[in-house]
């Protein structure tokens, strides 16, 4: 085989892993188009796996930095956080009221 083939064909291939980790199928994103609000933490879970990390619902997508009143969600008090596969500035957040059923969901980017 010869080096054209062999490096184009090595590109095509983190192409390839690179488009299925941004835009595979399962995960937070997947779970964020079809997880509806009323969802269980566990559907979250069979959808998306396990999360990057849970918070109260009070901290904001900076560990430890907390939320101001008016970013807070009504009823949220159990947070789960899904950080992007690449460490892009990007995070995916569902919050869960207190009988465990999802009341807002949403998409955080600092771009």
């Amino acid at each position: 085989m010869n080096k054209k083939v062999l490096a184009f064909s090595l590109f095509v291939f983190v192409l390839g892993v690179c488009g299925y980790i941004l835009l595979g199928k399962n995960g937070p994103t997947e779970a964020m188009q079809s997880l509806p609000i009323g969802s269980s933490y566990d559907d979250l879970l069979a959808l998306a796996g396990e999360p990057s990390y849970v918070t109260d619902g009070t901290e904001g997508p900076e560990r430890g930095f907390k939320k101001s009143q008016e970013q807070r969600i009504s009823g949220c008090v159990k947070e789960a956080w899904y950080e992007n596969a690449l460490k892009l500035p990007s995070k995916y957040a569902f919050c869960f009221s207190a009988d465990g059923k999802l009341v807002n969901k949403y998409h955080w980017s600092s771009w």
